[in-house]
């Protein structure tokens, strides 16, 4: 299954430098009032951030959003992100323990979810503590559960695999564990 974030991804990255725009102007007004002093200085630094984030910035985290796709295998999970520098993380269905689904304010408003993976041996190079992020998903109300069975339905093959496969070496190891002890005995 391939897909890719959806617009509402967009949308969510609109309304948020919409807000950095509104909250950094109410702040600069609420400065401008009581520091005559340097008031010229507040309006430059307000309007050269914003205008640096909606030129620059804004452009970049579009392109961003647009180069990231994602593909489910039957064994695993592929994100590939990036604009000069690609990057593809393949995360195997047998190291996952657990997703976590993620949802803003704005996720909510626009009907969005994150999902975040989480393995036993997570990524240190990673700040957020999770292997990998399927961000802007449309349709995580179905995908979500249906991520969530595949690793429990993983853990039980898993667990059948170990308990058929290990039960003669494990009664052979608590045999010759038995032996020592009892040699151990024999000698006091």
């Amino acid at each position: 299954m391939d897909f890719k974030p959806g617009k509402e991804a967009y949308t969510k990255l609109y309304l948020g430098y919409l807000t950095f725009f509104i909250f950094s102007i109410l702040i600069a007004g609420a400065v401008f009032t009581l520091a005559s002093e340097v008031r010229f200085f507040i309006w430059f630094i307000v309007i050269g951030v914003n205008a640096l984030l909606w030129i620059l910035i804004l452009p970049l985290n579009v392109l961003w959003i647009k180069k990231i796709s994602y593909h489910i295998s039957e064994k695993s999970i592929t994100i590939n992100q990036g604009i000069i520098t690609k990057t593809e993380q393949n995360i195997n269905f047998a190291k996952i323990t657990d997703f976590q689904l993620h949802r803003s304010l704005y996720d909510r408003f626009l009907n969005i979810g994150s999902i975040r993976i989480q393995t036993a041996g997570q990524s240190t190079s990673n700040a957020t503590g999770y292997e990998g992020t399927l961000i802007g998903i449309s349709g995580w109300q179905k995908l979500y559960p249906d991520l969530k069975a595949r690793i429990n339905d993983e853990k039980v093959i898993d667990a059948k695999v170990d308990s058929t496969a290990g039960k003669g070496e494990i009664n052979l190891e608590i045999l010759n564990e038995l032996k020592q002890i009892r040699q151990l005995l024999e000698k006091k």
